[in-house]
């Protein structure tokens, strides 16, 4: 189940640090280890060793850490720490602190995108994440559940606000916000006008041909249909497939998916707003490698055209020259879309087996006509691959890999991801289907020898 720096303000948080030492008070009670370790990640995350004060943090008591103030039922309500050189993202793990009331973080150098989990801060009145100027990306949909909140600052930041009518009908109740003016345009109805799909390869390194397509499905997009078993046989054990994908977005069922056509996938990768390319045609390919194409350019120097342009930047698999992979899909779209790989400085394809089939698609190139659903505003990553070996099961075996990112603002709930399949085996009307459930796999026999 998938679930996706104005020095004027400083006297207004002086203020407010005077008036909240009340609750620094003493008890026997103890923290929760989940409390103390969401602060001991703040500190980790954001160069605590180089604050301008952490006196006392990471000590035994928590009640003497700067900027912490605590409640006799130890209970951890207010983190004040403006203008103390926290570097650095925001871990998730803050939002352990269900208990938090006021979290001041202004004036720093924190980085990335405000962690969903931000959402868990029932009890929060005031937010303070002003002048951090690298704080970047749309203010998660989450904050919405923060009904006792009463001062949002996030001005002098890089940080958008969602247009999705309820986050902006809960931001428009808080008493005082400061915001940048930055607005996500995402529009949940948003469709493209892309063709359907035409790029194709075919995995054939080992005992099986199998015929892979950028729409969604799998094997088939009109004849001719391919998964073939022995390869060069014309057997075919399996005449269409498609990828399901479904969930649930602020309590409405989305989903892409399809059987023999109608395929609610496209061609290319979402923008930083969740926008369908305006011309799919222009990711319209399949990308294909094998162990022995790396091998002819290590020797020859000579590179096939889908080696040298892997698209790393979309998120092709890439290994840099000491063997590590190279993953950029923490960056926007738009600073990583054009980077192909860089076969000079010692990058390499990464090849799982010994052929590797790469491609990418989303869920808002055109309208869902199969499911009659809105789009769920999802990229996904396709990789097929296969080893060829001695060994019959292996060698007569293709594996599947996909990524799904959820480029909608809001979280996809209750999600599920599955595949169809019109299995062919021998006689195509006496087929069965079975599965097992410890195993978690399905499995399709013949009535008969013919």
């Amino acid at each position: 189940m998938i679930t996706i720096r104005d020095p004027a303000y400083h006297v207004r948080i002086a203020v407010l640090a005077v008036s909240l030492t009340l609750f620094c008070t003493t008890s026997s009670a103890q923290f929760s280890e989940a409390h103390r370790q969401a602060l001991e990640a703040l500190y980790r995350a954001t160069d605590g060793d180089n604050w301008i004060d952490n006196s006392n943090w990471l000590t035994s008591d928590i009640d003497t850490w700067y900027g912490v103030r605590t409640t006799s039922r130890r209970n951890i309500v207010f983190i004040f720490l403006s203008g103390n050189n926290l570097t650095g993202k925001i871990p998730s793990e803050l939002g352990q602190l269900i208990n938090l009331e006021i979290l001041d973080l202004s004036s720093n150098n924190l980085t990335g995108e405000i962690p969903d989990t931000f959402g868990n801060f029932r009890r929060l009145k005031t937010l303070n994440l002003q002048n951090n100027p690298d704080l970047t990306g749309t203010l998660p949909i989450s904050l919405k559940n923060l009904y006792r909140l009463e001062r949002l600052w996030f001005d002098g930041t890089s940080l958008c606000e969602s247009t999705y009518s309820r986050f902006q009908s809960w931001i428009n109740s808080v008493d005082d916000v400061r915001r940048t003016g930055c607005t996500e345009l995402f529009d949940e109805s948003l469709v493209g006008t892309c063709d359907r799909s035409l790029g194709e390869q075919f995995l054939d390194v080992n005992n099986v041909r199998a015929r892979i397509v950028n729409t969604g499905g799998l094997f088939y997009r009109g004849e001719p249909h391919v998964y073939e078993v022995p390869i060069n046989s014309g057997s075919n054990a399996i005449f269409a497939g498609a990828l399901w994908i479904g969930g649930i977005i602020d309590g409405e069922l989305r989903m892409s998916a399809s059987q023999y056509g109608n395929n609610e996938l496209w061609a290319g990768p979402l923008d930083d707003l969740g926008r369908p390319p305006t011309d799919c045609k222009a990711f319209d390919r399949i990308y294909k490698i094998s162990s022995s194409d790396i091998e002819t350019y290590e020797s020859t120097g000579i590179a096939s055209d889908d080696m040298s342009d892997w698209p790393t930047g979309l998120g092709a698999p890439t290994l840099d020259s000491e063997g590590n992979e190279i993953d950029l899909m923490d960056l926007p779209p738009s600073a990583r879309r054009d980077k192909v790989i860089n076969l000079a400085e010692g990058e390499r394809p990464k090849v799982s087996g010994n052929q590797s089939i790469w491609w990418v698609m989303n869920d808002r190139g055109n309208e869902h006509k199969s499911t009659d659903t809105l789009p769920m505003g999802i990229e996904v990553h396709g990789h097929a691959f296969a080893a060829l070996s001695p060994y019959d099961i292996p060698n007569n075996t293709t594996l599947f890999n996909f990524r799904i990112f959820n480029r909608n603002p809001l979280p996809l709930t209750e999600a599920y991801v599955g595949v169809f399949l019109d299995t062919d085996l021998g006689d195509f009307a006496d087929d069965y289907v079975g599965s097992d459930s410890t195993l978690g796999m399905g499995f399709t026999y013949n009535a008969d020898n013919e």
